[in-house]
């Protein structure tokens, strides 16, 4: 479940990590917990709003 504001602004998204492309495609394909986890360490949770609008939880950082 992507960040609804990227995804009412893109089509696709590129992530890059460690100067090398780690993913792309559709943003709900790739803005994932894993990739969240992979790329940035963090562990996060998708949560919806009441309005409909996913929000992007951090929970805590990898270890």
């Amino acid at each position: 479940m992507p960040a609804s504001l990227l995804a009412s602004a893109a089509d696709k998204v590129v992530v890059l990590h460690e100067k090398k492309l780690y993913a792309e495609g559709a943003v709900e394909d790739i803005l994932t917990e894993r990739m969240f986890r992979d790329v940035y360490r963090m562990n996060v949770e998708f949560c919806r709003t009441a309005a409909g609008h996913t929000v992007t939880v951090p929970l805590s950082p990898c270890e």
